[in-house]
């Protein structure tokens, strides 16, 4: 298990310092990266939220950069496994409403949320990804690719009553 820890903690900090060199190069400051990684491992340690479980279902909203709405969704948790080119123990998402995607997944450590919203391609990720609170989840919508990423803005997420969700 202490291999596994260790070979994790190489993997994270070449993945980062790799991070930190695309990030230069979009305006990004090393300290920024630091501070997202330092609050990222704290995160995992933490307990994932009581509303975040599976049979729950979720609303999500992106908005870009303009505060404008570019997407929404909403999911409905389960504990199938989902196969992704992302190592991880990926679990499928039942999209409840929102356009077709291919496979969406999530991955939950602690706080930290990651969703693909779809596990269709290899090396070529549209994600949200941020924290889990009490209360609903704050992230970022980016899409990570081989020759970089695009960030498209700020995503927002909410536990929702799925007695009243309508399905479409």
């Amino acid at each position: 298990m202490k291999i596994l820890a260790t070979v994790l903690k190489a993997a994270t900090l070449s993945a980062l310092a790799l991070g930190m060199v695309g990030c230069a190069a979009q305006g990004v400051r090393h300290s920024d990266v630091e501070a997202e990684s330092a609050r990222w491992e704290q995160r995992t340690s933490e307990p994932t939220p009581a509303s975040w479980h599976t049979g729950a279902t979720w609303s999500f909203v992106a908005v870009d950069a303009r505060g404008e709405i570019g997407e929404s969704f909403v999911f409905r948790l389960t504990d199938e496994p989902q196969t992704a080119c992302v190592s991880g123990d990926w679990k499928k998402l039942e999209v409840v409403r929102g356009q077709a995607l291919h496979g969406p997944a999530y991955i939950v450590e602690g706080r930290n949320l990651t969703i693909l919203l779809s596990t269709a391609m290899c090396d070529a990720y549209p994600e949200y990804s941020g924290a889990l609170s009490d209360t609903g989840f704050t992230g970022r919508h980016h899409f990570d690719h081989l020759l970089g990423a695009e960030e498209y803005g700020e995503v927002y997420g909410v536990p929702v009553d799925a007695e009243r969700t309508p399905v479409e």
